[in-house]
């Protein structure tokens, strides 16, 4: 049985129950008992206490602003969604608050929102995970899982802070036995990126308005800029200006600083196929200076709706799904960047996580592929793995069969090779603009071995050249 203390004549008292230490103050506000613990178990404490609330209870309804806040999950959801905005708009907040946004009106409110707070138990959270899973046709992700219990934990907070519920009526919340494990999404072969890029180069052509012309040129560069740093579509990279991106011709390589990153303004450094990218960029927008964005509209707003026109183009080119029925999306360049670098540049965990922006772990998981038909070659003759010389050495020799044929191709690339130049795309370039000079000179005809010789010491100083003043020209 309870002891009951009336302090406000049929307004307010204090009690103690045998199930709890501490003394609880009920009152009655517009003609309804409410009740809330004091947090005290000293009688004159309790009684200090429940006169003190129930002092600031009588202002705020005699001036009319009393609200029974905290009875409903939306009416915690959207103090929550307001800090998320401010922080946004001061600068103070991250980017991921954006997706943290889409929680709240996407799925908390339409779901729980009518919700009592103090009545979100285990057993209401798993039916709000089954009615995300309904509005969005499939089971979450592990991952996705984490994102909504971060929101209700900012919830929960909010409502402990202001005393509308307490820490023993906050659910566990875990991704244990929800959603289903996340998948490497689909990347490109090399093949398969060289036939994109083959097809985005004309793919504008086709277009018959302006408007849709430019946004397929425009989508061209934003395409290869995903495949050269490796970042995140969508925000992360159309929030960049120009302000963000540091290059120069030659083989210095640029920098981009990337103020919309998931870890803050991490400094990037992209493949330096990326550089005349950019400068079409510059040439199809107009827009270059220091505030401009890159990837700009003719207006000179932020493109937007990117993601959507390079899931159009795989389909058009026939690139939409991978061999095992994966759609590829945007995100597909980040990782085809990473498996890239895994395999022909041999690029450590450690290497690629630093320049993604993503853990060790999280690299380990997603991107380890070892090459195929190194490890087919090791399977059928047991040699050991291609160490990254070997590597190296077979892709200068692919990029220079490429443009020269195989036979000539390869007596080129066996004289690079012994001249054990560093960088294969400088030594290439080099390389081809004495072969140029050369034809300028004596036509069509192949030169022979001697003559070979001569045009080789050429390029070697030619590439020196351009290792030493930062220029390709």
């Amino acid at each position: 049985m309870a002891n009951t203390i009336e302090l406000v004549p049929n307004k307010l008292v204090i009690e103690q129950v045998s199930a709890s230490p501490f003394w609880r103050m009920r009152f009655k506000v517009n003609g309804k008992w409410k009740g809330k613990t004091t947090k005290k178990t000293d009688q004159s404490e309790a009684e200090t206490f429940a006169r003190e609330k129930y002092t600031e209870l009588e202002v705020l309804v005699k001036h009319g602003i009393y609200k029974e806040i905290g009875n409903t999950v939306s009416d915690v959801s959207k103090i929550y969604y307001q800090r998320l905005v401010d922080a946004l708009k001061n600068g103070t907040g991250i980017p991921t608050y954006e997706s943290y946004k889409s929680v709240v009106t996407k799925y908390i409110d339409p779901i729980a929102g009518k919700w009592g707070i103090r009545s979100v138990t285990n057993e209401k959270l798993d039916e709000y995970f089954s009615g995300c899973e309904q509005i969005i046709g499939r089971q979450q992700a592990k991952g996705t899982v984490n994102t909504h219990n971060i929101v209700w934990r900012q919830i929960f907070r909010i409502a402990q802070d202001r005393r509308w519920m307490s820490a023993d009526d906050v659910p566990r919340l875990t991704i244990k036995d929800k959603g289903r494990k996340g998948t490497r999404r689909p990347a490109l072969t090399l093949d398969e990126y060289k036939q994109f890029r083959r097809f985005l180069r004309t793919y504008h052509n086709s277009a018959d308005r302006f408007s849709s012309k430019y946004r397929r040129q425009l989508l061209r560069e934003y395409c290869i800029f995903l495949f050269a740093t490796g970042m995140r579509p969508g925000r992360e990279v159309l929030g960049l200006q120009w302000k963000h991106i540091n290059y120069q011709d030659g083989a210095a390589p640029a920098t981009i600083i990337n103020p919309q990153g998931k870890t803050s303004d991490r400094p990037i450094v992209p493949l330096n196929t990326v550089k005349p990218s950019l400068r079409r960029l510059k040439a199809l927008t107009k827009h270059t200076e220091p505030d401009d964005y890159v990837f700009a509209t003719p207006d000179g707003e932020a493109a937007k709706g990117m993601s959507h026109l390079v899931s159009r183009a795989f389909t058009d080119a026939g690139l939409k799904y991978d061999s095992l029925g994966r759609a590829r999306t945007a995100y597909s360049f980040r990782h085809t960047y990473a498996t890239l670098l895994r395999v022909y540049r041999d690029f450590s965990f450690d290497e690629l996580a630093e320049n993604l922006g993503n853990s060790v772990e999280m690299m380990q998981r997603h991107y380890y592929q070892a090459k195929p038909t190194d490890r087919a070659n090791r399977y059928a003759t047991g040699h050991g793995r291609q160490t990254r010389t070997d590597r190296k050495i077979d892709h200068l020799q692919e990029l220079i069969i490429e443009r020269f044929g195989v036979d000539y191709g390869a007596v080129v690339a066996g004289m690079l090779e012994e001249r054990g130049l560093q960088d294969d795309y400088v030594a290439l370039r080099a390389y081809e603009i004495e072969q140029e000079r050369w034809e300028t000179e004596h036509g069509d005809e192949r030169p022979v071995i001697e003559n070979l010789e001569y045009i080789m010491e050429m390029a070697v100083n030619r590439y020196n050249w351009f290792m030493h003043e930062d220029t390709f020209s």
